[in-house]
């Protein structure tokens, strides 16, 4: 049950930066909150990478959604 609401925080908490990211103006430099989305975005890439080649049979579906998520950026 604990992990359940660390995930449930987890994503709450990507989806509120991923808003307020996508809602602010940008700037030419880069700000602590888009260095700590990439980050987080690039870590969802690596470990789908990682699951996806521990499998025998590939589970594209997960790796799309993520290819989703950042091609949005």
């Amino acid at each position: 049950m604990t992990c359940s609401v660390f995930v449930q925080f987890s994503c709450s908490a990507f989806l509120l930066l991923y808003a307020v990211v996508l809602l602010t103006d940008f700037h030419p430099v880069i700000e602590l909150k888009e260095i700590i989305l990439i980050v987080w975005i690039f870590s969802l890439i690596i470990e789908e990478i990682r699951q996806v080649s521990s499998y025998r049979t590939v589970s594209v579906i997960c790796f799309c959604d993520v290819v989703t998520v950042v091609c949005r950026l």
